[in-house]
């Protein structure tokens, strides 16, 4: 695996980083619905779309659809320079948390 790849079999999450700073972004599906991630700043989000018609990077609340975000870091631009592996954490967790609502 690469270091742009994010794959988990067993949470159905495939997905890749597709802009590595400022900001840090990764896009794909996480049981056939489509996600998005992206850390700028000080903060990330997370979003998977619940419609085929929705496109995740437009969902900024939980009315939307699954929608996480966060504080990050203790500088004004923590977010934008995040570690892959800190970014590929924060998405499989949100992708668990999603399916553990949908499952619920």
């Amino acid at each position: 695996m690469d270091q742009d790849t994010i794959e988990v079999p067993d949470l159905q999450l495939r997905g890749s980083f597709t802009c590595h700073a400022a900001p840090v972004q990764a896009e794909g599906t996480v049981a056939q619905h489509a996600f998005y991630f992206r850390a700028r700043h000080e903060a990330w989000s997370f979003a998977v779309s619940l419609s085929p018609n929705v496109d995740p990077a437009d969902i900024y609340s939980p009315d939307q659809g699954f929608y996480r975000e966060a504080s990050y870091g203790s500088s004004e631009f923590a977010a934008s320079y995040m570690p892959f592996e800190e970014a590929r954490q924060i998405v499989i967790d949100c992708a668990r948390d999603f399916l553990q609502g949908r499952t619920a």
